[in-house]
């Protein structure tokens, strides 16, 4: 059986979560910037980058050191799963021994040629595979 990993396209970056890890550290000089912690938005779960955002927001205009600590803390955790699914794509093995296999590059050249493909075969040639 051969393994084969599908990576992101080459354009696709993957950047990591850049916040502190002491929340407590956050008002003080040393603290990242505003623009900084928007960045770190990038790497956050889709799905909650607009609330973040948002928070964000709120706490620009009524500064909070212990909101933007429990800020922090939610981005960080978001990173965190955005990571953690990344790493766990699983890795797509081919069976050698099956009868399709010997045409695989011929398919992957079809696939990349035409927006529909057929392909026939008898039961336990690998079509699924």
């Amino acid at each position: 059986m051969q393994a084969i990993r599908h990576d992101p396209p080459q354009s696709a970056t993957i950047r990591t979560c850049h916040l502190k890890k002491d929340p407590a550290r956050l008002m003080t000089d040393e603290s990242p910037s505003i623009d900084q912690l928007l960045k770190n938005l990038d790497q956050a779960m889709i799905s909650e980058r607009h609330r973040l955002r948002r928070q964000l927001h709120d706490l620009r205009k009524k500064p909070d050191e212990a909101k933007l600590a429990q800020w922090v803390a939610r981005v960080q955790a978001s990173c965190a799963q955005v990571t953690a699914r990344r790493e766990s794509v699983p890795t797509i093995r081919y069976d050698d021994n099956l009868p399709i296999a010997a045409k695989r590059d011929e398919i992957k050249e079809a696939l990349l040629k035409h927006q529909v493909l057929i392909i026939a075969g008898e039961t336990g040639s690998g079509k699924t595979t």
